[in-house]
């Protein structure tokens, strides 16, 4: 399968008063996880999200941001997991799938594994 492009890569920007990322990206996958349609740094959202990382584990680095102009209102949060099993063992968890349902309330969830690789 060729790669192609549907239209110009429009960036996403995001603010955060977290100094840096939790060591997210430092991971070999990082979980993407987008709300989408919420109003402008909506407390509610973040209390959920506190709530999915604690069910979770503290094992698990994470962060989370609002959007910025065009994503105004939109939450992001990320997840550091070192292999594709801690991630689907954890995220396959009742008490996980309740939490991450929960974010539905607040507008349309988007999920994304990226797996992060070194070029050389």
């Amino acid at each position: 399968m060729k790669p192609f492009m549907l239209s110009p890569v429009s960036p996403e920007l995001y603010y955060s008063e977290i100094p840096d990322s939790g060591n997210t990206t430092a991971c070999k996958y990082t979980q993407y996880i987008k709300v989408d349609g919420g109003h402008s740094e909506n407390k509610s959202v973040e209390s959920s999200w506190e709530k999915l990382t604690q069910e979770i584990g503290i094992d698990t680095k994470s962060f989370h941001a609002w959007g910025i102009q065009e994503s105004d209102g939109a939450f992001m949060g990320m997840n550091g997991w070192s292999s594709l099993e801690d991630l689907k063992s954890t995220t396959e968890r009742d008490s996980v799938q309740k939490a991450l349902q929960e974010l539905t309330k607040y507008g349309q969830v988007t999920t994304y594994i990226l797996e992060l690789t070194k070029p050389f």
